[in-house]
């Protein structure tokens, strides 16, 4: 049973992060991020690196695939997010979770852009060209952040409800039984 629901909340992940990045929406806000960071402290070491890399492909089909320098970054980026997230999984309380998004906001800023900056052609492949980079990059870095913690509140949001309604509704159950048997 634990394992069919974690496979339904990961279908569920990745469904919502294609679906995310393939409709219309303001550059580098989408779930993906918020989903790999929810499983990595969720659902274990396994989901938190196939949901991002299965959301990305499945998503990059319709998008269409690009450099793949960039790729490798990319996708690999979101695996260390994930391993971040899996490793930081005991720890508890709103400064965690508030640095996981932004940490790994910060994360894919730095290491998307010093690929753009490195592996194309807008930039000159020097450190002038490097911060070029990152100054241009900063309102997607603002997109980013926004949705990473949007998406991580909303993921852990609906979980956490879902497991309070989830002893509700049992309780619920069994003092219907109660009364019933009297």
């Amino acid at each position: 049973m634990q394992t069919k629901r974690t496979a339904l909340i990961a279908l569920g992940l990745i469904t919502i992060s294609v679906i995310g990045r393939i409709i219309p929406h303001p550059w580098n806000m989408t779930p993906v991020i918020g989903a790999t960071i929810f499983a990595g402290v969720t659902l274990g070491k396994r989901w938190a690196l196939a949901i991002p890399l299965v959301s990305m492909f499945v998503s990059d089909v319709f998008i269409g695939f690009y450099n793949w320098k960039f790729m490798v970054v990319v996708y690999g980026a979101m695996l260390i997010i994930g391993l971040a997230a899996y490793v930081s999984k005991d720890k508890k309380g709103t400064a965690i979770f508030l640095s996981r998004p932004l940490v790994a906001s910060l994360f894919f800023f730095l290491t998307t852009n010093a690929a753009v900056c490195f592996f194309g052609t807008m930039y000159p492949h020097t450190g002038a060209g490097l911060l070029a980079s990152y100054i241009s990059g900063l309102p997607f870095f603002g997109h980013d952040l926004l949705g990473n913690l949007l998406y991580v509140s909303v993921f852990f949001g609906v979980y956490e409800f879902a497991k309070n309604w989830s002893v509700i509704k049992s309780h619920q159950v069994a003092l219907s039984f109660e009364q019933s048997a009297k």
